[in-house]
């Protein structure tokens, strides 16, 4: 299988479930703004709204970990495959949380899918960075995914704390999920600044 090919398929899945959860929407009793910002709308729109920053950070660190990718074997679509699975039971999940927001269970399972996927991403990364050539490149490589595991962390702490109050999954998630994309998006401009200069040169 190609490489690209295989993101294809991913990118897929990323946009199935982003559009599973934006028809779980429920769409308001009336035609006044009132009535969009009832507690059940407004509870909903959070949700979606968390969910969605955490698809695209996935989506993010995805494709920048495919993108790195030299040859696909199929340990890589098992591993990609694990990487899909439990983003793929997020629309569940996310209206779970929804619908009972102040509950442990639902707060604990979103936050032990969001640790499961973490472990897939970094996981697939590691095996995708001992295929890199360009050592400093490599090493870059892997103190990002290192983080992960910072994240993997932070998620533990997230299932003792929910059994007190859930809400703190929502927070932890929207500020690791925000706080990964920005760095991200940092990082490129960065990138983008060192190859303007290298041009100049």
């Amino acid at each position: 299988m190609t490489k690209n090919r295989l993101e294809s398929y991913s990118d897929g899945m990323f946009s199935i479930i982003i559009t599973i959860m934006v028809l779980g929407l429920i769409v308001p009793a009336g035609s006044q703004w009132t009535d969009l910002l009832t507690a059940q709308h407004v509870t909903a729109l959070v949700a979606y709204l968390i969910s969605y920053v955490l698809v695209t950070s996935f989506w993010v660190s995805h494709h920048n970990i495919i993108a790195q990718l030299r040859s696909v074997t199929p340990i890589d679509l098992w591993l990609n495959a694990l990487v899909l699975l439990p983003i793929s039971l997020l629309p569940m999940l996310t209206s779970w949380f929804d619908r009972y927001p102040l509950a442990a269970a639902p707060s604990i399972a979103y936050a032990v899918l969001y640790i499961l996927t973490v472990m897939a991403l970094y996981t697939l990364a590691a095996r995708v960075a001992k295929q890199m050539r360009d050592g400093k490149a490599r090493d870059e490589f892997a103190r990002i995914n290192q983080r992960r595991l910072v994240f993997i962390g932070m998620g533990v702490v997230d299932i003792v704390l929910a059994n007190f109050w859930p809400p703190i999954t929502w927070v932890m998630v929207a500020v690791i999920s925000g706080s990964w994309i920005m760095a991200l998006l940092a990082r490129a401009h960065r990138y983008n600044k060192n190859e303007a200069k290298e041009e100049q040169k």
